[in-house]
């Protein structure tokens, strides 16, 4: 059962984005966790700050 939950920001440029990869695995590898970046949430993402 899943208890925790992270969403994972940082740097989407070529190198960053490697980084990013890993931690979202790595954290997805537990088996009480979810990871997910800002690109695999479906639709559109209203930044309206």
């Amino acid at each position: 059962m899943i208890t925790e939950s992270y969403f994972v920001l940082g740097n989407y440029d070529r190198e960053p984005i490697r980084r990013l990869n890993l931690v979202v695995d790595r954290l997805n590898r537990r088996e009480d966790a979810y990871a997910f970046r800002m690109v695999d949430i479906r639709g559109e993402w209203d930044n309206s700050i």
